[in-house]
């Protein structure tokens, strides 16, 4: 294709682009940018599947129009649950979910947001026994998000009771 002949292909698709541009315009659509992640809703469940295996199910949704944007630039977020006494917290386990390490496909985005559904899983008398007998167990998570501008937001889940 000659010089000449691809000037005019591309002068011709600038005018396209303009075109298209100054009718979204007049007819009054924008494009609104995308919205920076400021709340998170969080859920955790404890519960007995068999005898002698406890999960505890965690929940977390982001609402945001950007959902896939943040999650392939880098978004995470970190789990941490703890056994809860009226003396201390103690740390039970810490998972990071991200695209990066998405295996178990428990992060994603939708066009509504970010969601996160994972589990982890212990014997009973294990991991969440954290009173270490015939005391009632309390596990509560802490889930922070971690975006790719290092912008964070931590939510809590409400504490879960029950001898685990």
């Amino acid at each position: 294709m000659a010089k000449h002949s691809k000037l005019a292909v591309g002068w011709a698709r600038s005018l396209a682009l303009g075109a298209l541009v100054t009718a979204v315009s007049a007819a009054g659509l924008t494009v609104a940018p995308a919205a920076a992640a400021t709340e998170m809703y969080v859920d955790l469940t404890m519960r007995e599947v068999s005898p002698g295996a406890v999960f505890a199910d965690y929940y977390a949704f982001i609402p945001t129009d950007s959902g896939w944007g943040y999650l392939n630039n880098g978004a995470s977020i970190t789990v941490t649950c703890y056994g809860v006494d009226a003396i201390r917290k103690e740390r039970l386990f810490t998972k990071v979910h991200s695209l990066a390490n998405n295996s178990a496909q428990q992060i994603w985005a939708t066009a509504a947001g970010v969601d996160l559904i994972a589990s982890q899983v212990a014997s009973k008398g294990g991991l969440f026994d954290e009173d270490r007998g015939a005391e009632e167990d309390e596990v509560q998570c802490e889930l922070k998000w971690l975006d790719a501008d290092g912008g964070t937001m931590t939510r809590w889940t409400a504490m879960e009771r029950g001898f685990f």
